[in-house]
């Protein structure tokens, strides 16, 4: 879990090393975001653990633009183990894609890797959608293509259901999930689609998370949580109530009582 602030703070973000814990580290500003002010976005972008060096990294997304030159982007990484931020210049790999702004359901975290849903311009069409994988402990980027974009406008969402990552669309007028699996990154051909459930017309867009037992997680219209059975299209009440501003995120975490600073020991 991270708690982003702002590129303007001293203490630019926090990690709790578990919610069985509750201990919390600051993270140090990166001194590239304070060199390119004030023509900067820095936008956290990712965690994760490389389970090569035994680490844990942070990734943000920076961009910048001065009035007579082009944008130019990139991503850090932050170590915790040596405490410091690196520049990865991206500019080849996001060559006309358009990044997703954090927080919407775009990017997930699975086996020592962050994806993040992507859009391309190409030349016969509007653009293609790929998921884009950044390995943490090779530190290199593998693109997987999912199709060129409709013409029917789609929702999109990234999850993780049974350790693979899952593709979830519904139509935007019309709550219709159709959730796809994908079976090796790089090959567009091993996506593989297994449920079609819908339509819905008493929950909200987009899904709040998945459960153990491969139940989607969602927020009604009356702003009270509730899960679809995938099996039985039933939508079972939680008893919850979020509230019409009230943001909320199901996600899965792994027991442990160790803390960052003794992760090798």
């Amino acid at each position: 879990m991270v708690s982003p602030s702002g590129p303007d703070t001293d203490e630019f973000m926090g990690i709790p090393s578990s919610p069985d814990t509750d201990e919390f580290m600051d993270i140090p500003s990166s001194p590239y975001a304070g060199e390119l002010k004030p023509n900067l976005s820095c936008v956290f972008h990712g965690f994760g653990y490389d389970q090569l060096r035994d680490d844990y990294k942070v990734i943000q997304y920076i961009s910048f633009n001065f009035h007579t030159l082009p944008t130019k982007s990139f991503l850090e990484i932050y170590s915790l183990k040596s405490n410091s931020w690196r520049m990865i210049d991206m500019d080849n790999v996001l060559f006309n894609c358009n990044f997703p702004n954090p927080f919407f359901g775009l990017e997930v975290y699975v086996d020592g890797a962050c994806h993040w849903l992507v859009n391309k311009l190409i030349k016969d069409g509007p653009y293609e959608i790929s998921l884009l994988s950044f390995d943490l402990s090779d530190e290199v980027f593998l693109t997987t293509p999912i199709g060129k974009a409709s013409s029917f406008p789609y929702n999109r969402h990234l999850a993780v259901l049974n350790g693979s990552i899952a593709l979830i669309s519904s139509y935007v007028n019309e709550i219709v999930f159709q959730i796809s699996i994908l079976g090796e990154l790089g090959v567009s051909e091993s996506w593989i689609k297994l449920y079609t459930c819908g339509s819905f017309p008493s929950i909200q867009w987009p899904p709040i998370g998945f459960g153990k037992m491969g139940y989607i997680y969602v927020k009604k219209n009356d702003y009270e949580l509730a899960y679809v059975n995938l099996s039985t299209q039933i939508i079972e009440k939680i008893g919850i109530t979020g509230g019409q501003l009230c943001y909320v995120n199901v996600g899965l975490y792994k027991e442990s009582l160790l803390s960052f600073g003794g992760s090798s020991n």
